[in-house]
């Protein structure tokens, strides 16, 4: 038994004779639908012209009424101050990837997408939805919601939709963000023993240092010092959260992101594995950029800004004259002396065969092996960082105590 299919009057969706509304744009599958929604249509126009701009009380610029996709649209944040996780972002590039890849029309796909996300993305995915059946291009729709989506990832879907590789891209920008996602977890998880050691550590100390100053043979003394200390310990981590939270949130500045990517630039074990993320960040962008027809300045210049590091935007900014000068992709990246020679090496074997988009897809899996190495050698590193501090002063305290035992021991002599 063959299912009837009927078009909607509103979208031209065919949709099967049993559904009541389009699955597309939600509209009655009724016959009568098209002339009461040309009546409603023409008395609206006659109204709105015979009324006067100033006599409408609602709002120009409101997502709900208005009908121009240019128009202002509300910046989605999340609970508050957290916003929209990587994991949120990651989430929405994959289901647009599988529902690109079996052939479902992006329009479509932001409607199935829309009761699979977080509850007050909903609104944005609906005004993106509607946005493309209106005809208007993704990329536009995801600049207007600058909160939610970072540059790079725009300017990606905007080479990937003049190129005709949007699921490509969409699996690309997913990758990249698992990537990110994948280095802070392990980042966290194996310095997690260290900051556990350090706390332990600060509160053995207090222990000895506030017992030590209770009465001898007094014991509520001695409780009365465990109390302080155990206070004292408290007041330290509340001290170093709320140091931490206002760190994070003088980071989200222009001129505290510069400060902190320089102070994690110079640490000696973040440092290395963040400048490895930075340029794997930057050849991912630049590769798909490249393969998707975007001439190299703007190329360069967005993948210099998704890299999230202003040393390199300013390198790379320094050189991108000298690209519109004739120079090659090559010789632009060894002038920015941030790259390693090797990484030159194969970039010109690839501006040599005529194929710098797979060369650069080489380049980042040859960084993100080094990533990975780096990675994995943490937790050792991470020991014998542990070791020096605790040991330290350990060592002085042992020598302090058998000093003075001693001293006085030869003075009771």
């Amino acid at each position: 038994m063959t299912t009837k299919m009927i078009t909607c009057p509103h979208c031209g969706t065919e949709n099967s004779e049993r559904k009541q509304r389009c699955f597309a744009c939600e509209t009655p599958l009724g016959a009568a639908r098209p002339a009461r929604a040309a009546g409603r249509a023409g008395r609206n126009a006659v109204e709105q012209t015979a009324q006067p701009a100033s006599a409408n009380p609602r709002p120009a610029n409101s997502a709900r009424t208005s009908r121009n996709p240019a128009a202002l649209r509300p910046i989605v944040r999340g609970p508050g101050i957290i916003g929209v996780t990587l994991k949120q972002r990651v989430q929405i590039y994959r289901q647009l990837e599988h529902l690109l890849k079996a052939g479902i029309p992006i329009g479509q796909s932001l409607m199935y997408l829309q009761d699979n996300v977080a509850r007050y993305l909903r609104p944005m995915v609906k005004d993106m939805a509607d946005s493309a059946h209106r005809g208007e291009q993704l990329w536009k729709t995801m600049a207007r919601y600058h909160s939610v989506f970072a540059e790079w990832e725009i300017n990606v879907v905007r080479a990937a939709e003049m190129g005709g590789n949007l699921p490509e891209a969409m699996a690309g920008i997913a990758e990249t963000l698992e990537m990110e996602m994948e280095m802070r977890y392990q980042v966290g998880v194996k310095l997690l023993p260290l900051k556990a050691t350090f706390f332990v550590f600060i509160m053995v100390i207090l222990i000895v240092f506030m017992v030590g100053r209770a009465q001898q043979g007094n014991i509520s003394s001695v409780l009365d010092q465990l109390g302080y200390a155990f206070l004292r310990f408290l007041s330290i981590v509340l001290a170093f959260i709320l140091l931490r939270s206002a760190w994070r949130f003088y980071s989200r500045s222009p001129r505290g992101a510069r400060v902190a990517q320089e102070i994690i630039r110079r640490t000696p074990l973040i440092g290395p594995i963040m400048h490895l993320q930075m340029q794997y960040r930057f050849v991912q962008v630049l590769g798909a950029l490249w393969r998707g027809g975007v001439p190299p300045m703007e190329s360069l210049e967005c993948a210099a800004r998704a890299s999230n590091n202003s040393h390199l935007k300013h390198r790379v900014g320094e050189q991108l004259k000298r690209l519109g000068e004739g120079a090659t992709l090559s010789e632009v990246l060894a002038a920015t002396r941030i790259f390693p020679q090797e990484i030159i090496y194969m970039v010109q074997s690839g501006e040599t065969s005529g194929a710098v988009s797979e060369t650069l897809d080489r380049v980042g899996q040859y960084i993100r092996m080094e990533l990975d190495a780096q990675l994995k050698t943490l937790p050792v590193r991470a020991q014998l960082v542990m070791y020096v501090l605790i040991g330290v002063p350990v060592a002085v305290f042992i020598i302090w105590f058998w000093t003075s035992y001693y001293s006085s021991l030869l003075g009771g002599m």
